[in-house]
């Protein structure tokens, strides 16, 4: 396959400009007429068209489109790659050790590149300081060490230098080719078909070449040129040519247009055509009309000696332009300071310039240089490999640092508060709308400055504080005082809630400890300092970081104008600009388009309930309402440790949802009961197990002046001994204890009879035994038997007298009924409260209150039973009880007395892996929550409230069904604990014969239809009505947080880490993985080392892998760590780059491959897979013929594709 390349051994160079022009141009006729026996010099076009052209006009043989076949091999094989400026896009098949010969296009006294301002004001300018911009952070290594740049004398060397990234040892000093070869005779056009004019006729060629100008209001050519007709008269009377060459910038100007088609067939004047290059006829021209363009010192270098400096705007050029030089001294000519004086100058003698001499010394010493002394010492040079600087840039605001209350308008929320209570004199309106009122004053600001660019002179379109706060004075009318408090109220609600991102510190922090440069850029209104001072607060080291502030430069990050402001500031210096933030926009797009390497990562975010907790709250309690959504939010960040994602929704159900209903009412018993007198609060198992643990928490952290006890009881243990003269009616009641019956087994217990003597009582139960439940009409049939029974009652009151003198001691035993006392449950009828009265009385021996605390109860109390209830609604509290259900023990039903003849509950131990993650999420929500809320009533009240109300009607809530729905409850007084609400499997709701079975299957019907495949839910639907089955409104569960598992993902603690790539991974710009934002230049093959130097989440917890070239999934299937597999083949370390692909929207720097000849390595690659395919896709017909040799349907063809497998494959 090696004769796919032919080696001549000659030194391929390769010619490119933008048009057919300027010194690679004029080095590329020279070197193709005098250099073919050592050099294949070749002329790329970056269009077909222009390729066609250039051949079919010119006559120039060496021509190739630069995306051809031809084309492509040429740039693969170059040597030196030959240009006249700093390119934007350099060919991606240009190997690494291929010199970039920069000619550049002209010397003079303008700043250039690095040396122009970043906030031009003109259209024009900003696309040249935005391409300045683009292509340098894109190429800087190009330019560094692959290219050799011509200078032409001391002067210009040390202007260049200061100016463009060139490396000093990269230079070549010269001539321009234009200025020595075109005097020499190379021709490519003949002058009269370029002017349409025989020059003969005319006694002298004027040329008339204005450059472009950094600011220009209106049209340009009319402020030169405001009267040609004038100007005719004098060029007729000299009999003189007048050529016009506009500035490419310029081109379209309307009133060089207008004059162009107005006196295209005046014999005196001619507009100058750019597909002619006018530099190989600048020696006819008799007097030149220049002003600031270093078009002046090619014309001095090609013998004009008469010019005429035509500078009318000369005061306000020199004033904006900043030039490097006095104009006046280093040029030469007589001066038109207006056109009346140009015309008055051309109406007689133009004498010859003086300062030839000094000039020609000043910015072409080195013309002497011979052309091919300079071609050798170009053959010569070496690509230089010096390892760059890196800039890496950070945003600052949810990157670095971010506020404890999440979202930036929780600020204002802040501010009200304070307002409230400032004792000022604030118009209702203000105080009632503030939050509000404020962000619309931040906007009504930044539309005015898109909208006052004209009258303010400037497009600076970033606001300040100040401007934000002095429109709200103006439209509101508050006064200066006024203002002035509240500037200040938001600067320390500012200043108080920002916290570390430490993570990303110390990533920022890690970067600059390898040698990175490290800045700081943020789009931000505050003033610098305040947003200094909140840097420091976050981390004290940040205060040493370089800060680029929009409010302070009037530019932002999302138009891209404040990058472009660090990298003129900055003079910019680097091979890569490394840049971390979480806006999509102002912290992507706008970065990549200018070639930086931006890597956004997701911004924090509220979720399901944390975001309702907000909505509801906002309007009474908004700034409070965004400090618990913060903690929250914290809280569930910090369980992305967790060895799974199960074991983070468990905690994270425990704190937010658990949480969230409980303390906020134990707070308020504690309260309520501390205003009541109550010494002590009893906590009644087993609800109380958890509730008093969050009462011992809350009273420990605010010092509260009351005691808890917990004591052991329950409706199983109370009921029956309360029945002191009667057996209660509710024994048998829908809520007795014959409801909920799955099993004979159930029926006996509930009995409290053994099997034998309810048999013996009740013949006819034998029936239930294997019953899969004993519910509906079975359950009602069993309770009006046993209701109506005297026999079974009289045997209930004897075991009702039995057990009652265990439990009357039990009570004397833990109760002090010598204190004032109440005791908490969760939620009830009331009936156990009842029942516990005729316990606790007969146990005090007379009289005592019996005080309860409830969320809710149905029933009043009366006498000495009172009952406080927590909350008004209608809500059915029921609900939380599996929460409670979770203790590691069973309900208590019975009590024994030890040898000591002290009484204890008979606690029958269970398994529950929920109960220690609720104890730990409560009293963690506990410390959050206590500093927020205080002793605040209406707020803890409003926080109870708004969890009640979505954990009762969220039922497709991700921790809900996931953690609640496998929660095991019975909800009878006897019987095997079940999950809530599982997920339904087809082929069980088909086989339920009844709507009592279907409980059998779920206590939660929403939930666990929720939590099911579309598939039931449809079945559901579909078949309800017939069925009998309840109506259920249910929507499948989004989930929010974590939707994978943990475990299916890789999660680095420590970088740099390293990682193997087990299949080949796309690398993204964006944790997101936005298909926009995929890299399409650089990819981590199979089998290669990842260097993970971060790690990100996702809004929705997934993790992403954070390299110095983006993203990677996290996902095993695709990495895993290196360390597990050592033993395994590595191919490489780090990325491949992909060659022959031209990165347009520049997410990074360009690397020129090493590879020289990868087009022939993929072809041979092709052959040996398939040479039968190979050939039989050749283009050529002769080469297509070879296929015959290797087909399979012949012994030959077989053979040979044997041979090239073998030998090759």
């Amino acid at each position: 396959m090696s004769s796919i390349y032919i080696d001549s051994g000659k030194k391929v160079w390769i010619f490119s400009s933008y048009r057919w022009q300027g010194n690679p141009k004029a080095l590329f006729l020279y070197m193709l007429a005098n250099y073919q026996g050592t050099h294949d010099c070749w002329w790329l076009t970056d269009t077909l068209s222009e390729a066609e052209i250039l051949k079919s006009k010119f006559k120039i043989k060496n021509i190739l489109w630069s995306k051809s076949d031809s084309g492509k091999r040429k740039l693969e094989l170059a040597d030196v790659y030959v240009v006249e400026n700093n390119r934007e896009y350099y060919p991606s098949l240009l190997s690494d050790k291929t010199v970039v010969f920069n000619m550049w296009h002209g010397v003079g006294i303008k700043h250039i590149e690095l040396g122009l301002e970043a906030n031009a004001a003109s259209d024009a300018s900003k696309q040249i300081t935005d391409s300045i911009f683009r292509k340098t952070v894109k190429n800087h290594s190009i330019y560094k060490n692959n290219t050799y740049l011509l200078v032409t004398s001391e002067m210009m060397e040390k202007h260049f230098l200061a100016e463009l990234p060139v490396n000093p040892s990269n230079i070549v000093r010269g001539p321009y080719p234009r200025n020595i070869i075109y005097q020499s005779g190379y021709r490519t056009y003949e002058f009269n078909v370029a002017i349409k004019r025989n020059l003969q006729n005319y006694s002298e060629l004027i040329f008339f070449a204005p450059t472009w100008r950094i600011r220009s209001g209106g049209s340009l050519f009319q402020q030169l040129l405001p009267n040609i007709p004038a100007l005719l008269g004098v060029l007729e009377s000299r009999n003189a040519l007048l050529i016009v060459k506009m500035h490419p910038l310029f081109t379209e100007d309307y009133a060089y247009t207008a004059a162009k088609s107005l006196f295209r067939n005046n014999k005196n004047i001619v507009f100058w055509d750019d597909y002619y290059d006018i530099y190989e006829y600048l020696e006819k021209i008799s007097i030149a009309i220049v002003d600031y363009s270093s078009i002046f010192y090619d014309l001095l270098a090609a013998g004009v000696k008469k010019f005429i400096r035509y500078i009318p705007d000369y005061d306000d050029y020199v004033e904006n332009s900043d030039l490097v030089g006095n104009y006046l001294e280093l040029t030469d000519g007589v001066v038109a300071n207006d056109f009346q004086q140009l015309l008055d100058i051309l109406d007689g003698d133009v004498p010859d310039v003086d300062k030839h001499e000094m000039l020609m010394t000043r910015f072409f010493a080195y013309q002497n240089v011979g052309v091919d002394s300079m071609i050798d010492l170009v053959d010569k040079a070496k690509v230089r490999y010096d390892k760059g600087r890196i800039l890496c840039s950070f945003d600052l605001f949810d990157t670095l640092i971010r506020r404890t209350t999440i979202e930036p308008v929780s600020i204002f929320y802040a501010v009200q508060k304070r307002m409230r209570s400032s004792g000022r004199c604030f118009p209702d309106y203000i105080l009632e709308n503030w939050p509000d009122l404020r962000i619309r004053a931040e906007r009504d600001v930044r539309d005015i400055k898109r909208k006052t660019i004209f009258e303010r002179g400037n497009d600076l379109l970033e606001v300040t504080f100040d401007e934000i706060y002095q429109r709200i004075e103006d439209v509101t009318g508050l006064s200066r005082g006024d203002i002035d408090y509240v500037k200040s109220l938001e600067i320390d609600a500012e200043l108080n809630s920002v916290e570390p991102i430490a993570e990303k510190i110390e990533f920022l922090f890690a970067q600059k400890n390898k040698g990175y440069d490290v800045i700081i850029i943020s789009d931000m209104y505050l003033p610098i300092a305040v947003v200094r001072q909140m840097m420091v607060n976050a981390d004290s080291r940040l205060g040493n970081i370089p800060l680029f502030l929009s409010s302070e430069l009037g530019v932002q990050k999302s138009s891209g104008q404040l990058y472009k402001h660090v990298f003129f500031s900055a003079r910019y210096q680097y091979d890569r600009w490394l840049h971390f933030g979480d806006n999509a926009i102002a912290d992507g797009e706008a970065a990549r388009k200018f070639g930086i390497e931006a890597f956004v990562h997701h911004k924090d975010g509220l979720v399901g309930i944390e975001k309702v907790l907000v909505e509801k709250l906002k309007e009474k309690f908004g700034h409070e309402a965004y400090q618990l959504a913060g903690k929250w939010h914290r809280y569930r960040e910090s369980l992305r440790s967790r060895e799974s994602s199960r074991h983070l929704e468990i905690e994270y159900y425990a704190y937010a949802y658990v949480g969230s209903a409980l303390v906020p009412y134990v707070h308020w018993c504690l309260l309520d009961s501390i205003e009541r007198g109550y010494e002590t609060l009893y906590f009644i198992s087993r609800d109380g197990e958890l509730l008093k643990k969050i009462a011992d928490e809350i009273i420990a952290l605010s010092d509260l002046p009351i005691k808890t006890r917990y004591i052991y009881g329950s409706r199983s243990a109370w009921r029956v001994p309360s029945f002191i003269d009667k057996v209660d009616d509710e024994m048998f009641g829908p809520f007795g204890n014959f409801v909920g019956l799955n099993s004979f087994d159930d029926l006996v217990r509930a009995s409290f009879l053994s099997e034998k003597e309810l048999l013996g009582l009740f013949p006819e139960f034998s029936l239930f035994r294997g019953r899969t439940h004993l519910r509906g009409k079975t359950s009602e049939h069993i309770r009006s038997v046993l209701g109506q029974s005297v026999e079974y009652k009289k045997r209930l009151l004897e075991i009702a007298a039995e057990r009652r003198t265990l439990v009357l001691d039990y009570l004397r035993q833990e109760i002090d009924f010598n204190e004032s006392f109440a005791f908490v449950e969760f939620w009830g009828r009331g009936y156990t409260q009842d029942v516990f009265h005729r316990l606790l009385q007969a146990a005090a021996g007379g009289d005592v209150d019996n005080n309860f605390y409830y969320v809710r109860s149905y029933t009043n109390g009366n006498g000495g039973v009172k009952r406080h209830n927590f909350i008004v609604s209608d809500q059915n509290f029921s609900y939380f009880e599996p929460i409670f259900a979770s203790v590691p023990y069973q309900s208590v039903r019975e009590y024994s007395r030890n040898e000591c003849g002290k009484i204890l509950p008979v606690l029958n131990s269970k398994v529950d892996e929920f109960f220690s993650a609720f104890v730990k999420g409560t009293l963690d929500f506990v410390n959050d929550y206590l500093p927020i809320v205080c002793h605040d009533e209406s707020l803890l009240r409003a926080i109870a409230a708004l969890s009640y109300d979505y954990q009762l009607n969220c039922f497709s809530d991700q921790f809900i069904c996931s953690v609640y729905g496998d929660l095991k409850y019975n909800e009878a007084s006897f019987g095997d604990a079940r999950k809530v609400a599982p997920e339904l499997r087809l082929d069980d709701l088909k086989s339920v014969p009844d709507r009592a079975s279907l409980t059998l299957l779920s206590n939660k019907l929403e939930i666990s239809l929720s939590r099911s495949s579309q598939d039931v839910r449809e079945f559901y639907d579909k078949n309800f009505q017939k069925n009998n089955w309840p109506k259920i409104f249910h929507k499948e569960v989004v989930p929010l947080y974590a939707v994978k598992d943990f475990s299916f993902y890789l999660r680095p603690a420590s970088f740099p880490y390293l990682a193997l790539a087990l299949k080949d991974n796309a690398v993204f710009m964006d944790a997101s993985f936005s298909q926009k934002t995929k890299r399409k230049d650089v990819v981590f093959k199979k089998n290669t080392v990842i260097v993970v130097i971060g790690l990100d989440w996702l809004r929705n917890g997934v993790p992403r892998l954070l390299t110095e070239y983006g993203y990677v999934t996290a996902h095993r299937d695709y990495v895993s760590s290196f360390g597990d597999n050592e033993s395994r083949e590595v191919l490489d370390i780090g990325p491949c780059r992909i060659r022959g692909y031209e990165y347009e929207s520049a997410p990074g720097v360009k690397s020129l491959s090493d590879q020289r000849s990868s087009l022939a390595r993929r072809k041979w690659r092709k052959f040996t897979r398939d040479p039968h395919q190979y050939f039989y896709d050749a283009k050529k017909p002769a080469v297509r013929v070879v296929r015959h040799l290797f087909d399979g349907g012949h012994f030959a063809g077989r053979f040979l594709t044997a041979v090239v497998h073998r030998c090759f494959g």
